[in-house]
């Protein structure tokens, strides 16, 4: 190598071997491997349906015992915004009537 020049990367005596043989895995999985992935997968859609179902009981659970603590047939939540909203509005429509008594 002359001075100046860059070498190239060093050759992996491993990657043509371990390419050939993730190919081969990928292509070739057994009936276990099969069963696995799809028990798996079966497995995992009925956890994400069974948290969704216990959320959803939980929120109607929840809205009930509001309900009957506040002795209501329906439970609306609060608008936390709504006495900072209309302080807000308020100051506007004093600032827009300044503007317009110039």
């Amino acid at each position: 190598m002359n001075k100046g020049q860059v070498a190239g990367p060093t050759p992996d005596p491993y990657a043509k071997e371990l390419a050939e043989r993730r190919a081969a895995e990928a292509t070739s999985a057994t009936p276990e491997q099969s069963f696995e992935d799809k028990y798996k997968a079966e497995r995992a859609a009925e956890f994400a349906a069974q948290r969704t179902r216990m959320t959803a009981h939980a929120h109607r659970q929840r809205a009930e015992q509001l309900r009957a603590a506040e002795g209501q047939r329906t439970y609306e939540i609060p608008d936390a915004y709504a006495e900072g909203l209309k302080t807000l509005r308020e100051r506007d429509a004093r600032a827009l009537a300044a503007k317009k008594g110039r």
